[in-house]
């Protein structure tokens, strides 16, 4: 009965520290964070606003990898890559909870569609630079991010592409909130 009561007494007192684990590290900037913050009831620039946010992860991204010298570069780019992967998720959390209540979201739709066309290309690249035979020697340290980035871009993607159908639906049927 003891081990049970200092087994979930050890537990209750842990949980802050997994669920801080679990959060990890905002891969937004104050200002960025702001400018979400004033958007909040508006879809459309919201959506706007994230695929800028991660073309500049891209960039950066990009960045660093030509910097074969920069300052713990592997790190560096694992950072910006895991952001670039929250970023996408984001993005695909947006847009199914604005489609979800039926909000207009048909004009960025198509940014975050050419976007996604646009990010897909560049990390195909940055992929097969990090598996070909001039591999750089830190590529085994941001491989998996990479690789998870690009799992998560895949999936906003495709689902952005048949809500844009269904919202061209909806459309048609005049069952859209629009943005005031």
């Amino acid at each position: 009965m003891r081990l049970a009561a200092a087994l979930l007494l050890g537990l209750v007192l842990c949980s802050p520290l997994l669920a801080q684990r679990k959060i990890g590290r905002d891969p937004l900037n104050a200002e960025e964070a702001d400018k979400l913050r004033d958007t909040a009831q508006e879809p459309n620039e919201r959506l706007k606003l994230y695929v800028g946010f991660a073309r500049a992860r891209l960039t950066s991204i990009q960045q660093v990898l030509a910097d074969t010298k920069a300052k713990d570069r592997s790190k560096q780019l694992h950072d910006l890559l895991e952001d670039f992967a929250t970023l996408c998720d984001e993005i695909g959390d947006n847009v199914e909870t604005y489609h979800a209540d039926k909000w207009d979201i048909r004009k960025s739709l198509k940014i975050v569609i050419e976007g996604s066309s646009e990010f897909q290309a560049e990390l195909r690249a940055i992929s097969e630079k990090t598996n070909g035979p001039e591999a750089p020697p830190d590529a085994e340290q941001y491989k998996f991010v990479l690789q998870d980035a690009t799992e998560s871009l895949n999936n906003y993607a495709d689902d952005a592409r048949h809500i844009l159908q269904e919202q061209n639906a909806l459309a048609k049927d005049k069952k859209l909130k629009k943005e005031e």
